[in-house]
């Protein structure tokens, strides 16, 4: 006869049987044993001893009631119901992962979205507030039609309220027009440090944040002095100064504006329309460098730096005389100064104390303490200029966070 092979269903019967009988059993034997005792006992307890070992006695039964029971339940846990569990959690943690990947996707695009929002409710909020003025301009028009026509009290009376109308007029036209000029002398300056253009080109002419932007400060572009093109679409690439060598090297920068914030030609008799432009590269003996492109537009002077992590102090030193020796009324410096300003160092110091002599200070808040991967504050914006917000924001182009600033 063939053999007959064990199911897992009938092992796990026949240790729910063999548990249920030995629980039984012990229960017996417990019975047993107390009566046996309680039998001894009584002859020589009161009663209140009596009662409290027949307390006792019955907690220990209990306890041993629920730790087999336990026991009992643990195998009785089928592999059904331990997949199940699994595959519950792992679908929560693949949940996760899929909310994590679409909110750093989110975070790229957000302050594009709100610069875009910001803009639009500006020039509707103007438009709204021409709009009023112009619906009280016509009552005070009518109000004066209407006076006319009445007694010299009335018409002493809106001849009053026409003048508080023409001068409430007047004040929303002003407010009106400072609101819009505001708006348009708005400069949004970005300042990033790419690790080579050509590799990221395509990842910047694709980040709406670097679109909706004025100006655009790249630093370490390895850029080399063979006039490769790297376009952004309605920018112009204003300044720019390549690796020093033939080779690729840590070193370059280069300035992008808005093309619309260009004259059409650079000659005009108008000297706020007319723009300059200079770059320079700084090397010392150590093999460091210091990297220098600028450009001057409306007497507001804007300079990206890149300092290699090799550059000696005497050659950044040099470097930023360079770019204050130009006119300027404001002045903005901004890049990567390989400079770790949450540590105290001679060249933190001696940086700090040159752009403090000449009025400039960080734009970036003190909520700010890392612009890079691995949590170093090496990067920073430097500036003159009136600043009505500034901050960072997360990108996988490069190890390095850009930084961006809204200047008035």
């Amino acid at each position: 006869m063939p053999r007959h092979t064990v199911t897992p269903e009938e092992r796990a019967e026949r240790r729910r049987r063999y548990m249920r009988e030995y629980q039984r059993n012990r229960r017996q034997s417990l019975q047993v044993e107390t009566s046996e005792t309680e039998t001894q006992q009584r002859n020589s307890m009161s009663q209140a001893e009596y009662m409290r070992e027949y307390r006792r006695n019955r907690l220990r039964t209990a306890e041993m009631e629920v730790i087999a029971t336990v026991e009992a339940e643990n195998i009785n846990t089928s592999r059904a119901e331990y997949m199940r569990e699994y595959r519950r959690r792992r679908q929560q943690i693949t949940e996760i992962e899929v909310v994590e990947t679409v909110e750093a996707e989110n975070i790229s695009n957000s302050r594009a979205e709100y610069m875009r929002e910001y803009r639009h409710r500006c020039r509707l909020t103007a438009e709204i507030e021409v709009v009023q003025a112009e619906v009280v301009r016509t009552q005070v028009i009518q109000a004066e039609v209407v006076g006319t026509e009445v007694v010299e009290t009335e018409a002493a009376e809106t001849e009053e309220e026409n003048h508080n109308s023409r001068a409430e007029y007047m004040r929303e036209y002003r407010r009106s027009r400072q609101s819009r000029a505001i708006e348009e002398n708005e400069r949004v300056l970005i300042s990033h440090n790419v690790q080579s253009l050509r590799a990221h080109i395509n990842q910047i002419t694709s980040d709406q944040v670097y679109l909706t932007s004025d100006i655009i400060l790249c630093n370490e572009t390895w850029t080399l002095p063979n006039n490769e093109e790297y376009d952004i679409p309605n920018f112009t690439m204003i300044s720019r100064i390549d690796s020093h060598s033939t080779n690729a090297r840590v070193s370059g920068s280069c300035c992008y504006i808005r093309s619309s914030l260009l004259p059409s030609t650079n000659n005009s008799n108008d000297d706020s329309l007319v723009y300059t432009t200079s770059s320079r590269m700084f090397i010392d003996e150590a093999g460091g460098s210091t990297s220098i492109s600028l450009f001057i537009l409306s007497s507001s002077l804007y300079c990206s730096i890149y300092v290699s992590p090799l550059c000696q102090l005497n050659t950044l030193t040099e470097a930023l005389e360079f770019v204050v020796s130009h006119t300027y009324m404001h002045i903005t410096i901004a890049g990567d100064f390989n400079v770790a300003f949450t540590k105290e160092s001679i060249k933190k110091t001696t940086l700090l104390q040159f752009m403090n002599n000449r009025n400039m200070t960080t734009t970036l808040p003190n909520t700010i303490q890392s612009t890079t991967s691995q949590n170093t504050l090496i990067d920073n914006i430097f500036s003159t200029m009136p600043v009505l917000d500034s901050g960072r924001y997360i990108s996988l182009t490069s190890y390095h966070s850009p930084l961006w600033a809204k200047f008035m």
